[in-house]
């Protein structure tokens, strides 16, 4: 396992590179709570962000949220802030708040950044923590053991009974990725594996691919993402690198009462790409769902 340091003069003690300021998570989770299946998570060794974004499909979904989305806005008034910048506008009983803060952190080079905007025609949340001063390669070969535990779990969910397996490649420009190494939706990365559909599983299926995909977290290096897909389920996905320099992507997804699971490899050189919406029959992200849900109509 790759020992990781953070770069300060004249120490060599091994380091936490962030820690999510507690009222950012807080919000994110309330958010979370009132608006389901509208987040966007992702976590690596030295930084984090997340995403909310809701938009209102009625005024009378605007009206029931208001005290609510108000009250978040009053946490942040009683947070602890490094920079701090407010604009409220309140037309014809329409308000707007938008609050763009950072926080301070016991941690050397961590930087923080939060913007909070909300109106009526919805709700805008994205924090990021990441630090500076890290000076590591942030995709060195991790503790192959973390593999290893990986592909057992994966191995007994996919050899049950009455599985459907499916061979999948991933390659090109897919707007919204998982993990994509190298320059963003490059055209020449790409993936190939096995998708998976298990019958006659539950949420708690899903949770134990989440809470083993995030188990090392800033332990090592690994990157984990988890979103929505089209406001209708949730995803998870994981990037690590085998021990002979590819990276292995795992993903997992429930629908329904089937738990899909994917499992691709990518090139020696560390590239390859996981797209969002990999459990669909089309992996490339349509923007367009927005409008047309906000319309009424169908996928």
């Amino acid at each position: 396992m790759a020992m990781l340091l953070l770069a300060l003069p004249g120490e060599g003690q091994a380091q936490t590179f962030y820690r999510e300021n507690e009222t950012a998570i807080d919000i994110f989770h309330k958010l979370d709570e009132l608006f389901p299946k509208r987040f966007l998570t992702q976590r690596w060794m030295t930084g984090a962000q997340y995403w909310v974004q809701h938009w209102y499909e009625t005024p009378s979904d605007y009206q029931a949220h208001k005290a609510q989305v108000a009250a978040l806005f009053n946490e942040l008034d009683e947070t602890p802030y490094f920079h701090k910048n407010i604009d409220m506008t309140d037309s014809a009983g329409v308000q707007r708040a938008k609050y763009i803060m950072s926080f301070p952190s016991d941690i050397r080079g961590q930087q923080d950044y939060l913007t909070l905007t909300a109106d009526n025609t919805g709700v805008w949340f994205y924090y990021q923590a990441t630090n500076r001063f890290a000076n590591l390669k942030t995709d060195d070969i991790p503790d192959q053991s973390i593999v290893e535990e990986l592909e057992q779990f994966f191995e007994s969910y996919v050899s049950r009974k009455d599985v459907r397996k499916e061979e999948i490649s991933f390659q090109g420009r897919y707007k919204r990725v998982v993990h994509s190494q190298g320059r963003p939706n490059d055209p020449t990365v790409f993936s190939k594996g096995f998708k998976y559909v298990v019958p006659r599983c539950t949420a708690k299926d899903y949770q134990r691919f989440y809470d083993l995909f995030h188990k090392y977290l800033k332990k090592d290096i690994l990157y984990v993402a988890s979103n929505d897909v089209y406001w209708e389920f949730e995803e998870v996905g994981i990037r690590v690198r085998l021990a002979d320099g590819r990276p292995l992507y795992m993903g997992a997804a429930l629908i329904g009462d089937e738990l899909h699971l994917v499992r691709t490899v990518g090139s020696y050189n560390g590239n390859g790409v996981l797209p969002r919406a990999w459990a669909l029959d089309d992996p490339v992200w349509d923007g367009s769902y927005i409008s047309r849900k906000l319309q009424g109509e169908e996928q």
